[in-house]
């Protein structure tokens, strides 16, 4: 997780803060006024090798791949929060003639 704090001279502070984290990003998702109704995950493979046994019968497979997880939400204007809109915030510091950071 990252996280940067943000002055704003005479309007206040906040703190930005992205992460990757799959728990953090469906808590934000359902914070914007959504419910989330089913998910799941699934294994993608994306290749594998096998090589024979030494000294034995059979073969070794080594499979090679990644775990996706998808999710159905479904409109709950009871779960959405109150917040700023992000580009309202940036009208605001560069009014107050704050450098913005470039994402």
């Amino acid at each position: 997780m990252n996280q940067e704090a943000i002055i704003v001279a005479m309007v206040g502070g906040r703190t930005k803060k992205r992460t990757s984290d799959p728990v953090d990003v469906l808590n934000s998702v359902c914070h914007e006024g959504w419910e989330i109704v089913n998910g799941s995950f699934v294994f993608v493979e994306e290749g594998q090798q096998s090589r024979d046994k030494f000294m034995s019968s059979g073969q070794n497979v080594a499979t090679k791949g990644s775990v996706v997880g998808y999710y159905l939400f479904k409109r709950c204007e009871d779960n959405r929060r109150q917040v700023g809109d992000p580009w309202e915030e940036q009208e605001i510091q560069e009014v107050a003639g704050v450098q913005v950071p470039a994402a």
